[in-house]
């Protein structure tokens, strides 16, 4: 896990992120959707907004990890490893412009046989994506994991 954010996510710093667990669960295509749809289904009954110091980025990324580890496990009617996703912190860009530091997820998407690939999630906009840009034009440099 750690080559693989090393790897995918050059400013990625393993001295400032923490990992609870030693093996982590890496999520199907089905699991990704069902998480999607679960914490869809949440942020719309809850009627989650965004407040900022109160309920900002940080409280999005922990409720939407929380979430999709139940719904995963509830799905497999097991545990397998840690199976949710990370919190992800670092900083947040709009036309080279630095706009703050921001919490989001990060997803270990198992693509078959021995390939794994991390994957952005949005919870305050359902967004998924590889690569540092969003689908509506931020950019994310990842600093560091809670896992």
């Amino acid at each position: 896990l750690l080559n693989l954010l090393k790897r995918q996510f050059p400013m990625f710093s393993e001295g400032c992120s923490w990992f609870y667990d030693r093996y982590y669960y890496a999520w199907s295509n089905d699991d990704v959707v069902h998480a999607w749809q679960e914490w869809h289904d949440y942020y719309t009954k809850e009627l989650l907004k965004y407040i900022p110091e109160a309920f900002d980025c940080d409280d999005f990324a922990e409720q939407f990890k929380c979430v999709a580890r139940r719904a995963l496990v509830k799905r497999h009617n097991m545990y397998m490893g840690s199976m949710a996703p990370a919190v992800a912190i670092g900083e947040l860009h709009r036309d080279g412009e630095f706009l703050g530091y921001h919490a989001w997820n990060l997803i270990l998407l198992h693509l078959g046989f021995d390939s794994y690939i991390l994957v952005h999630f949005e919870p305050q906009t359902l967004d998924l994506w590889t690569g540092d840009i969003s689908p509506d034009g931020f950019k994310y440099i990842l600093r560091w994991v809670v896992w």
